[in-house]
């Protein structure tokens, strides 16, 4: 009984100095990107293997994912440049030391969501990918997250505008996308449900102003199939949603 007490105690230990140590890790690089002195910014951005540094860095957020194929001491750094937009996802291990990075865009929003039964927390981002005048574009990314580093699970257009000149006919339209989760299967899996609304416009000689002339809603199902998300062909075909 003591041996196992004692056992007991020891790996307590040993997850405490873990925890603690990947804390030290991970608010040194935090207080580095985060610095008011720009030459450490930079060091820092370098240290992580970085192609831009404190010009411009506008967003940085650390996440602690659970990760059932992985160790639970992981962080994961979203970093977030302002002109031009550029953006990456760098995960650590508790050392702080980087296991894998994805340049993504500029980060709008980024979260942890659970899609799996195995607890896994899967990534989710919407980042704005490229700009230009009158011209942008958005994209959702799914990745997995494990000891080996990130796995893109799937990608689709967030948002797109396209306004090239205000008096091109058929070019000018916008797209919205929106994403939600859902089990609709029954095998404890969530499926993504994808809806876009395009939109195109014309331009109002009167007014001098791009005005919406016609909206398509189209909505599509991607099911988790061998790792990564495929157009559900059940529902292809339009059929409604259970």
């Amino acid at each position: 009984m003591y041996k196992v007490f004692l056992s007991l105690i020891l790996c307590l230990s040993f997850v405490l100095h873990v925890m603690e140590s990947q804390a030290a890790s991970t608010l040194e690089v935090l207080e580095g990107l985060r610095n008011a002195n720009p030459d450490i910014v930079e060091k820092t951005c370098k240290s992580l293997g970085l192609d831009r540094g404190a010009s411009g860095l506008s967003k940085v957020q650390v996440f602690f994912p659970c990760c059932a194929k992985a160790d639970n001491s992981l962080a994961v750094f979203s970093i977030s440049w302002e002109g031009p937009t550029n953006g990456y996802i760098i995960l650590m291990d508790p050392k702080g030391d980087v296991i894998d990075k994805k340049r993504v865009g500029y980060i709008k929003n980024i979260s942890l969501n659970p899609l799996r039964p195995e607890s896994s927390d899967d990534l989710i981002i919407d980042a704005i990918k490229g700009t230009g005048t009158g011209m942008r574009d958005d994209l959702f990314y799914i990745f997995s997250i494990s000891n080996q580093g990130f796995k893109e699970l799937w990608s689709e257009l967030s948002y797109e505008k396209s306004f090239p000149l205000a008096m091109a006919k058929g070019k000018n339209y916008e797209i919205k996308g929106t994403v939600v989760f859902e089990d609709i299967d029954g095998d404890d899996i969530k499926e993504i449900i994808y809806s876009t609304r395009r939109t195109k416009y014309h331009f109002n000689v009167r007014s001098q102003k791009l005005l919406p002339s016609k909206s398509e809603r189209k909505v599509m199902v991607y099911k988790l199939t061998e790792g990564k998300y495929f157009i559900f062909k059940k529902y292809l075909d339009g059929s409604p949603l259970p």
